[in-house]
């Protein structure tokens, strides 16, 4: 607990303090107030260290495979790390504030245009703060489930690696997922084509689904057997398909 004067007592590790901060109260009482043994620049690096340090669970929680962020909690964070933000311009703080804005916006975003500004905050925190893994793991999960772009999926786990972090069981299942949604893209697409094209397009998606296999094989991570056997199903389908004697004619 600090204690700064008989008018401030701020309890920095209480849960009611953690889901509103407190940041317009405690910002004109630090501005306003003398501490009992400390000066007025020491008080606000303590509120501001401990605003990051709130700021972070949340940041940390989402990159466990166990946790489920939800936006509220993006918000309470965001809330933190503006108050920390008010207190210091340190570039770490300013990517940290960056980051938790981008995932506001992704999970706000409803559209390409919606997505693709959430990949700008992403980018712009990874400016902000080059060794951070955090942006690329944001990135990461658009990449995954909103663009569903496998080649910049692999790219941005690659980078968050490079920096520090091991993927797990979540990375392999995007990428998984992310085969998959390729390949359902290319079978649909193989649907209205007929001849070369109709066969390059299956080829291509039975390719990917052996690679949505191949990644999700003894992983039992969430839904990760039932997608498992979707691939399974949609790729044997396929190979009977190319091996219809008029697959060439069709």
């Amino acid at each position: 607990q600090l204690q700064t004067s008989a008018a401030v007592n701020i309890d920095l590790g209480s849960d009611q303090y953690h889901h509103g901060c407190g940041r317009s109260r405690c910002r004109r009482r630090v501005a306003s107030t003398g501490p009992l043994g400390l000066g007025v620049g020491e008080v606000r690096a303590l509120l501001r260290d401990r605003m990051v340090a709130l700021a972070d669970r949340t940041i940390l929680e989402f990159r466990s495979d166990a946790h489920i962020v939800s936006e509220g909690e993006w918000e309470r964070a965001r809330d933190c790390i503006a108050f920390a933000q008010d207190l210091s311009s340190r570039s770490a703080v300013v990517a940290k504030r960056a980051y938790i804005d981008a995932h506001l916006v992704r999970i706000a975003a409803r559209d390409r245009a919606g997505f693709d500004a959430a990949v700008r905050g992403f980018r712009e925190s990874a400016r902000l703060d080059p060794q951070s893994p955090d942006p690329y793991l944001g990135l990461a999960r658009i990449y995954a489930y909103s663009l569903r772009e496998v080649e910049p999926l692999i790219e941005a786990i690659k980078e968050a690696e490079e920096r520090g972090y091991q993927p797990g069981p979540r990375e392999q299942a995007q990428i998984g997922d992310a085969y998959r949604f390729r390949a359902d893209r290319s079978r649909a697409a193989a649907a209205s084509l007929g001849g070369d094209e109709r066969i390059e397009q299956l080829a291509s998606a039975a390719e990917d689904y052996g690679q949505c296999i191949a990644h999700f094989e003894g992983l039992n991570f969430f839904d990760s057997e039932n997608n498992l056997r979707t691939c399974r199903r949609r790729l044997a389908a396929i190979v009977d398909e190319l091996h219809r004697p008029d697959a060439d004619e069709s």
